[in-house]
């Protein structure tokens, strides 16, 4: 990493797993020595953040195309679900059945903001690998252990 002392990022939500919705979201970060923090009180019952919205995938493992608004930076965006395929991956050495997802921005305010994600066809839909893309950053974390 070519982080420098003292950038960082950080994220947090409190949800209600069975309204299925966000009950608090914020952030903080900094980076080259500027400071943001933003958060919110979500009151609305239909909006989830983006932490929340793969707590949610993993439950729920829709099969069709679907919308819903999610909490992103302060604002409230409308974006679209879309199941993108089946496949396989080796982790360990061992091939692991998956699923993906995408969320991509739809409608107006839009969301520039993308969320790609890959899941493994287990119990807990252990997610294999998670891109974020938004403001000009872009992170991909991967799954490259798991343990027995």
């Amino acid at each position: 990493s070519s982080g420098r002392k003292g950038d960082y990022w950080q994220y947090g939500s409190e949800i209600d797993a069975g309204a299925r919705r966000t009950l608090r979201a914020w952030s903080s970060q900094q980076f080259r020595g500027k400071s943001k923090e933003k958060g919110a009180e979500l009151e609305r019952d239909d909006v989830v953040d983006l932490a929340s919205s793969i707590f949610f995938l993993r439950r729920e493992l829709p099969e069709e195309e679907a919308e819903t608004n999610i909490w992103s930076g302060g604002r409230i965006y409308r974006v679209e679900i879309k199941p993108v395929g089946r496949g396989a991956r080796l982790i360990d050495g061992h091939p692991v059945r998956t699923r993906a997802y995408s969320l991509r921005g739809v409608g107006e305010p839009l969301w520039r903001g993308r969320l790609d994600l890959v899941l493994a066809e287990d119990e807990e839909a252990t997610p294999l690998e998670i891109a974020v893309a938004r403001d000009g950053m872009r992170i991909r974390l991967e799954l490259v252990e798991q343990e027995p």
